[in-house]
């Protein structure tokens, strides 16, 4: 009797470490919607980037305009079936990024995107507004050198007469993060 309650106590406890739970494990499915309506400089149009692949990178920037956080890249498959294995790879093709900005308590303050698509670049700062953040981005959890985020949400351009984009995210990555690599 003894014996099956300390099997019962060694697998609860296996359990309760996330062992065998996938949602603690790395992982990354993200998708990017870009839709460019109106534009001097964008070629306008629908991009969608499928992403399997995430990295992510501490980042602290000293000087005038001291900040920190983590950036996270998204790679999608490329036309040829390859994976990029590096934030510099990935750089070379289509890609997006989430840039969770951090206090000094590492609490979220700010969340900027990226989606880079031939003929197109966008960077909005779509999350600054407490109420913003606590909507988009309250499922975010950084643990040591680990990051693990959830949100669904969509930032729409509407204020520019010359300028129109619309950002679409779904994000359910954890990965780990490496040190700053001096971009």
């Amino acid at each position: 009797m003894s014996f099956i309650i300390f099997v019962t106590c060694v697998i609860l406890s296996f359990a309760q470490t996330g062992i065998d739970n996938p949602s603690t494990k790395a992982h990354c499915k993200a998708t990017f919607e870009l839709e460019v309506k109106r534009s001097d400089v964008m070629k306008p149009g629908k991009h969608k980037l499928i992403c399997m692949t995430a990295f992510a990178e501490e980042m602290r920037r000293e000087g005038r305009g001291h900040f920190s956080g983590i950036d996270i890249f998204f790679a999608p498959k490329t036309a040829g079936g390859h994976v990029p294995k590096t934030p510099g790879e990935l750089k070379k093709g289509e890609y997006a990024t989430v840039n969770l900005m951090l206090d000094k308590t590492n609490r979220l303050t700010q969340v900027n995107m990226t989606v880079v698509v031939p003929g197109s670049t966008v960077a909005r700062t779509v999350a600054w507004k407490a109420e913003d953040l606590k909507k988009y981005f309250s499922n975010v959890d950084i643990k040591g050198k680990q990051v693990i985020l959830k949100s669904e949400g969509t930032y729409e351009d509407a204020e520019s007469e010359s300028e129109r984009a619309i950002l679409h995210w779904d994000v359910d990555v954890n990965v780990s993060v490496t040190s700053d690599s001096g971009r």
